[in-house]
């Protein structure tokens, strides 16, 4: 019924964990693939030590990264169900079998994701915390559509996934963008619905060594890049061709400027800073966020990213009587 697959790459230290978490689930209909994407340490050696397992299958590739790993394992995976694992996290007991039952009860559902427990070894790990903290809160189909250009609103490995979805829209793709973001932005483009357990299924383990933050894929440049080239797709979808950008600061700007190359144009900004409101930034002006005449005439991306503060603003724009997806998108 349920087939995990579990890419590695120089995982010694946390692979036997991972794996160990898997086999001791209450269900008991799964496989799971192991696939050694070209390690060089006692990775390999750990993974064949469970040879033995009728569950477990053992697979290798040369050093070609996480995406193609995963297209590969795909291959020998015979399940209905798609469930991801990475090699430094672990799974609760009872992972699979309610993943398992969420998809069976919802034939709508195409992806079920989970909850995550967070534990890190970096001193600053602050910043990971409050993305946890906000991932966790969004459990519905329409607060993770909603929330999608803002951060990547589901934990990769706390997914399982329809096999039927793998078929009509591919595995991850290996592009400059990372894999994880671009497959679910991707999928959610398409109108495939996602739905997250309210329970703490998994246990992500940050450390220095993880890809999401040992890797150059995942510089925060190539997030906002893949969020750019969605967004893109999803205002045209929309008829939309121009935008008005709330935040005229640099960082928001620069973000926002990412549109240009997909054919999306800035017709103005908004914001609160004086300093800001009457001027022009490259030709382009900066008005008053109490101009509603403005605010209502355009589609508007608002791309602050404080805490606290694009909740306001998505207060503001409703107040308007503006719908997001409508007449507004938050991003950051």
């Amino acid at each position: 019924m349920i087939s995990v697959i579990l890419p590695y790459f120089n995982a010694q230290g946390t692979l036997r964990n991972a794996i160990e978490s898997i086999l001791q689930q209450s269900s008991s209909k799964f496989e799971l693939i192991l696939c050694n994407d070209g390690s060089n340490d006692r990775s390999a050696e750990i993974a064949n030590s469970y040879a033995s397992d009728k569950r477990v299958k053992l697979i290798k590739q040369e050093n070609q990264g996480v995406a193609k790993a995963h297209a590969f394992a795909m291959q020998y995976a015979q399940g209905d169900f798609i469930a991801r694992m990475d090699s430094d996290d672990s799974s609760h007991h009872k992972r699979l079998e309610l993943q398992n039952d969420h998809l069976l009860r919802n034939s709508d559902i195409g992806v079920s994701a989970t909850q995550v427990s967070f534990i890190s070894s970096i001193y600053k790990s602050s910043g990971f915390q409050h993305f946890v903290d906000w991932n966790n809160s969004l459990l519905s189909t329409s607060e993770i559509r909603d929330n999608r250009f803002i951060e990547m609103p589901l934990v990769n490995p706390s997914t399982m996934i329809r096999r039927e979805l793998y078929e009509t829209h591919g595995s991850y793709q290996d592009n400059e963008y990372p894999e994880d973001y671009d497959y679910w932005l991707k999928l959610m483009g398409a109108g495939v619905k996602i739905e997250k357990l309210n329970h703490k299924l998994l246990t992500w383990n940050d450390s220095a060594t993880r890809l999401s933050r040992s890797s150059k894929l995942y510089d925060p440049e190539n997030f906002y890049a893949c969020k750019a080239f969605y967004l893109a797709q999803e205002l045209q979808s929309l008829n939309v061709r121009g935008v008005v950008i709330w935040g005229a600061g640099s960082k928001s700007r620069k973000r926002a400027e990412l549109l240009l190359k997909h054919g999306i144009q800035i017709h103005a900004y908004i914001d609160v800073s004086k300093k800001l409101i009457g001027t022009n930034i490259n030709g382009i002006p900066v008005y008053d966020y109490q101009d509603n005449e403005m605010i209502k005439g355009f589609f508007i991306l608002s791309y602050v990213g404080n805490r606290g503060v694009r909740e306001k603003i998505q207060t503001y724009l409703q107040e308007l009587d503006l719908i997001a997806y409508k007449n507004f998108i938050l991003c950051a």
